[in-house]
């Protein structure tokens, strides 16, 4: 650790008690900060995790009751329903900030309730207007999805960073301050010893 080179007197040793006080005031609340910033991330990933597993379980079930609707109908008749079916929606991206960094809040706007579509058609299975249904719910997931995803993504390197920075203030910066205190203190005490010394011997002299 490199060692910093101050001169040894009480004005410095006062500014340097300041920047030690800084220092560990910096460090306190940059330990706040991490906390926080890691309960923050490990809860977006424990919902990602979750929302995901649900996500494969209606993807699942979706695509079977899909299926099940294609071998009920005719050959062409559930890719006419498919093309006819409302496809357009509006995805609307909005910004906060959350511990000083700005996230996005992806918003779907537009989706109709898809099922009642089917309900138009002779001779049309339940399994279609419920395989809409679902994959309408998946299309809102999936955006929320994304959404942490990317929250995610922003808060993994500010965690880093915070870390590093409390690492530095606790291991090297705050050490190497106090390091250099004491190095002056004793300098001084030194100092302020060889002085008295030095006076004794002139009132030794002065007296003989």
């Amino acid at each position: 650790m490199a060692e910093l080179h101050i001169n040894a007197t009480r004005s410095e040793l006062l500014k340097l008690k300041r920047r030690i006080k800084l220092a560990k005031r910096g460090h306190k609340l940059l330990k706040e900060k991490r906390d926080g910033l890691m309960r923050s991330f490990m809860e977006l990933v424990r919902e990602y995790k979750l929302r995901y597993k649900n996500l494969e379980v209606m993807m699942d079930k979706a695509i079977s009751r899909m299926i099940v609707a294609r071998v009920q109908m005719k050959e062409d008749s559930l890719e006419n329903l498919l093309i006819l079916q409302p496809n357009f929606v509006k995805l609307e991206v909005k910004k906060y900030y959350s511990m000083n960094i700005s996230v996005p809040a992806l918003n779907l706007t537009g989706q109709e309730d898809v099922a009642s579509y089917a309900h138009g058609f002779y001779d049309v299975p339940i399994e279609v207007d419920q395989a809409f249904s679902d994959f309408s719910d998946i299309l809102a997931d999936v955006v929320k999805l994304a959404e942490i995803e990317k929250r995610i993504k922003l808060l993994a390197p500010e965690v880093e960073k915070t870390r590093r920075r409390v690492n530095a203030l606790e291991h090297v910066i705050i050490p190497r301050f106090e390091s250099a205190a004491r190095d002056i203190k004793m300098k001084l005490d030194e100092m302020e010893r060889s002085s008295f010394t030095t006076l004794l011997r002139l009132k030794e002299t002065t007296i003989k």
